[in-house]
């Protein structure tokens, strides 16, 4: 039970995020994509790299997803002068908004 409650519970937050972003007229997301989010969030400046180990998919794989949440207009990707081999993600305003509406509509559960 407490599996299919968690499932409800992200399949809710999911759906917050996907009206948010319909109402300010931006693509819809997956859930992939909020998955990828939360963990850019807990390690966007370790690295592209680690978020696609902490998925368990290649760093090609994490890149293409990583590619359509910068299209979606929710991540911006820099790259530090020190290490031009490392790719940093971080949030744009709109991928902060999304976050805030996941974190409400999972502490509504």
């Amino acid at each position: 039970m407490k599996l299919v409650n968690t499932i409800e519970s992200f399949v809710g937050a999911l759906t917050a995020v996907n009206e948010l972003l319909k109402e300010k007229g931006h693509a819809q997301m997956s859930c992939i994509d909020l998955i990828s989010l939360v963990l850019i969030r807990q390690h966007g400046q370790d690295g592209i790299g680690k978020i696609g180990k902490m998925r368990g998919v290649s760093t090609a794989a994490i890149t293409g997803n990583i590619d359509s949440l910068e299209e979606k207009l929710l991540v911006t990707r820099t790259t530090p002068k020190e290490d031009r081999r490392k790719v940093l993600v971080s949030f744009s305003p709109l991928g902060e908004e999304v976050l805030t509406a996941a974190s409400a509509a999972l502490d509504e559960q």
